[in-house]
């Protein structure tokens, strides 16, 4: 007897029909105004104690972290606030905190905090963003940005992926 193999089938998805299984949903967040004002507080004022003085442009909270915008005064070297991200993670009462000097196209630091909750992202707001369906078939969306764009890879362009994190985070499942 012949060993044959089965051709291989190929599975087509109708895009309304994924869409109608993955609903965008509103991300609930539990930052509220007040509280990220007051985190903000913190920050400028640790940052005027080694004698940085400047302004909190913007706050973009996102799922994991939240993005404060600071503008330091004219004059204010920038490795100076790099520096400070171990002091700023003490005052903020965080593990770490991510200063990113200077943010593209804006003449800001951004200063990276994680939040005190993690917020959960429906894979629903993933799959409904506008870019998702005009990539390529093995596009694999990783969640967002931390600007709250959502993010996807090209599988297809990645021959090797390593897949990092903890006991049941969800590594097998992804």
């Amino acid at each position: 007897e012949k060993n044959k193999e089965e051709p291989v089938k190929e599975i087509k998805v109708n895009k309304e029909e994924l869409l109608k299984i993955f609903k965008q949903e509103e991300i609930k967040t539990e930052l509220k105004k007040q509280e990220l004002e007051e985190e903000a507080k913190k920050i400028k004022e640790k940052l005027e104690e080694f004698g940085i003085k400047g302004e909190i442009k913007e706050i973009h909270p996102g799922p994991f972290i939240t993005l404060y915008e600071f503008e330091p005064e004219k004059g204010i070297q920038i490795k100076k606030i790099k520096n400070l991200s171990e002091d700023l993670a003490l005052r903020m009462k965080s593990s770490r905190v991510r200063v990113v000097a200077p943010l593209p196209d804006k003449g800001t630091v951004g200063i990276e905090v994680p939040n005190k909750k993690n917020i959960t992202l429906p894979i629903g707001n993933l799959l409904n963003s506008k870019n998702f369906f005009k990539t390529s078939l093995l596009t694999i969306p990783f969640g967002v940005t931390t600007d709250g764009n959502p993010y996807f890879v090209d599988l297809t362009k990645m021959p090797h992926l390593l897949i990092a994190g903890a006991t049941g985070s969800g590594k097998s499942v992804f």
